[in-house]
């Protein structure tokens, strides 16, 4: 997701914050590559260190935790295609004073971030 609010042409599952994009808690990500899905969370950032931990069940749903807990189900717009599964967490701070952070979890696989 690398700082972009709708990742339209990835294929990917993620966390967002982005204050550019008004969040006030953590979103879940979801695309397909064509379109994408932007769900919140109950969670709201802080300055604590977390456990994000994202679950892709290919073809079925995607699962998102923080700290442990379930915080969502994606079952729209899922990731597709195995071009290699890995990781990115990307914090940007943007004109103004504005905060993208993204972390995302690309392909088929499970991924874990102590943030």
């Amino acid at each position: 997701m690398a700082s972009i609010d709708t990742p339209t042409t990835q294929n990917i599952a993620g966390f967002r914050f982005s204050t550019t994009a008004g969040d006030s808690y953590w979103q879940t990500v979801t695309s397909n590559g064509s379109s994408y899905t932007v769900t919140p969370t109950s969670v709201v950032p802080d300055s604590g260190v977390h456990r994000f931990k994202i679950v892709v069940n290919s073809g079925t749903n995607v699962k998102f935790y923080i700290d442990d807990l379930l915080v969502n189900t994606m079952t729209l717009t899922l990731p597709t295609g195995s071009a290699g599964v890995f990781g990115t967490c990307c914090i940007s701070n943007t004109a103004g004073g504005s905060a993208v952070t993204t972390m995302s979890w690309y392909n088929q696989s499970q991924w874990t971030l102590n943030y």
